[in-house]
């Protein structure tokens, strides 16, 4: 089995959020989200449980918890990819608890059948009991001694994928942690055990409403700015700005692959800024073209520095700033654009208007792609019993 370096991969997506990207054996690569409150610290999901996350964090405490608080775990929802990792919090000191959304205990209740483990050989979720059940509207506070709205989460249920998803807004950052409701280039599921299409449509107008009311929250993520260390060698240092052509996100797309940069016929730097500075999203957009992606970012000579390009100075903690929301998904990408949620809408709005035809069908779903989002559908919600 994978070291716990090899395991999980450490990001920083700004100055409060970190997201750790488990690399498991079931390519699910799930997005484990670490918020920095002022007085403890939030885990959102807990990935696969092939390693020890909470060792793992105890590992890199400089960066992900540097006063050493205590650690509260709230799964999105309970697919095996966000609650098997669970485990490693159970009767752990500094665990303030495990919390799920109780917009449907039941189904949350009955994870072994309802995670998904049972569909991929050797993947497991051991026993574990919800501490902490969320209401809609809740408000997780970040600070104890000052329970300020903008210090805190807001628990928003969004069933569609699941019966029991949330979302989590986090006033201070204006960042909505999405879950699995929504992510760019790869299939959105609506095919998983109590999947609900009318649901989802209801859950993303809900969400999208919901964005509307909080537009004139003022942005106070760098309230008590942390003091972090020099660049660390274990962080994947973006800089979206930075040239092509010495460009470290270059170099990881390049090394994941096992490509050679003079072989490629494509622009690896352009790719990554049409997915907004995501390396993951362009694997991503890579993979579901076959590799067919020059149309999108023409080859260019800048794939790898030349001898006569000086490189720059060792990239910093730096991250892009955005003035509005920004989405945060549970695969795939941490930085989606609020307008996203619209794009959702009006793919399932074209698909009912039979606009858009799925381009593949397989056990009763179909494929439904326009821009950067695809859908599995139910054929018989959308066409009937045609």
């Amino acid at each position: 089995m994978s070291s716990q370096k090899e395991a999980f991969t450490l990001t920083r997506t700004s100055e409060r959020v970190w997201k750790i990207v488990e690399s498991d054996p079931w390519k699910q690569y799930p997005f484990i989200y670490v918020l920095i409150g002022w007085d403890k610290i939030i885990l959102i999901d807990s990935g696969c449980g092939t390693q020890n996350l909470h060792h793992y964090i105890l590992q890199n405490k400089t960066l992900l918890n540097p006063h050493e608080w205590p650690i509260l775990l709230i799964v999105t929802h309970t697919h095996f990819d966000h609650i098997g990792g669970v485990t490693h919090f159970c009767g752990q000191e500094g665990c303030l608890g495990i919390c799920c959304g109780s917009n449907n205990k039941t189904f949350s209740n009955n994870y072994e059948t309802n995670s998904l483990a049972l569909a991929f050989p050797g993947a497991k979720v051991k026993n574990f009991e919800v501490s902490q059940w969320l209401n809609d509207g809740d408000l997780i506070y970040l600070d104890d001694k000052d329970k300020q709205k903008s210090k805190s989460l807001e628990v928003i249920f969004t069933p569609g994928h699941t019966p029991d998803s949330i979302a989590l807004y986090f006033h201070g950052g204006k960042r909505l942690f999405v879950g699995d409701s929504l992510y760019p280039f790869t299939a959105i599921h609506l095919d998983c055990l109590g999947s609900n299409l009318p649901d989802y449509v209801s859950s993303m107008n809900k969400l999208n409403k919901f964005l509307e009311t909080v537009k004139s929250d003022s942005k106070i993520e760098n309230l008590g700015s942390l003091v972090l260390s020099a660049p660390d060698p274990r962080v994947i240092h973006k800089n979206i700005d930075s040239p092509v052509a010495v460009r470290s996100d270059v170099t990881e797309f390049l090394g994941i692959l096992g490509l050679d940069s003079s072989s490629v016929t494509f622009d690896v730097g352009a790719l990554i800024d049409l997915c907004d500075g995501s390396v993951e999203s362009a694997l991503n957009l890579y993979l579901s073209n076959d590799g067919h992606v020059g149309d999108f970012v023409p080859a260019a000579h800048h794939n790898s520095p030349t001898s006569d390009e000086t490189p720059k100075a060792p990239l910093d903690l730096t991250y892009k700033s955005y003035d509005d929301v920004r989405l945060s998904c549970g695969h795939v990408e941490d930085n989606l654009s609020a307008s996203s949620l619209s794009e959702i809408l009006t793919l399932i709005g074209h698909v009912q208007a039979g606009l858009i035809h799925a381009s593949h069908v397989d056990s009763g779903y179909g494929e439904f792609s326009q821009g950067i989002f695809t859908l599995l559908l139910p054929m018989k919600e959308i066409y009937g019993n045609k």
